[in-house]
């Protein structure tokens, strides 16, 4: 097998700034893909058989994650012929929410600051985020 090596380390922080990234972060399956990546690279079939669900399923979440610059390819492994496997791992260790995507109410009040979260304790932020959102709070 012959690998690419690209890039291994995540930065130390990413700052949303975009509605349609932080929708695309908190859907429920995207929240645990990148809880997923967020301890090591792993391979779209890894992280399907950690999490239960066919591997064809996790593509497009996958694609939409690495779009929004969310995780990003670490390695590429060559297997047979033209078939190679991607490794995939979170792009930050770390996500910002702008502050411009928490105003609150019509008088245009914000946070005094914005709000941060590691991939690892994601799954709570998202449940909370994910209510602001269906209230229209966000």
């Amino acid at each position: 097998m012959e690998n690419e090596r690209i890039r291994t380390k995540p930065l130390s922080s990413i700052t949303i700034n975009s509605l349609h990234t932080l929708k695309v972060y908190f859907d429920p399956l995207r929240t645990r893909i990148m809880h997923e990546l967020a301890h090591e690279p792993r391979s779209a079939h890894q992280v399907a058989e950690s999490l239960g669900v066919p591997f064809t399923r996790l593509y497009y979440h996958i694609k939409m994650l690495e779009k929004h610059n969310l995780i990003r390819v670490v390695d590429v492994v060559q297997l047979v012929g033209a078939i190679e496997e991607k490794y995939y791992q979170v792009s930050a260790r770390q996500f910002t929410i702008s502050r411009d995507l928490l105003s609150f109410d019509a008088v245009g009040r914000t946070t005094a600051s914005s709000i941060c979260w590691t991939a690892c304790s994601a799954p709570r932020i998202a449940i909370y985020a994910k209510a602001l959102l269906m209230a229209g709070s966000i």
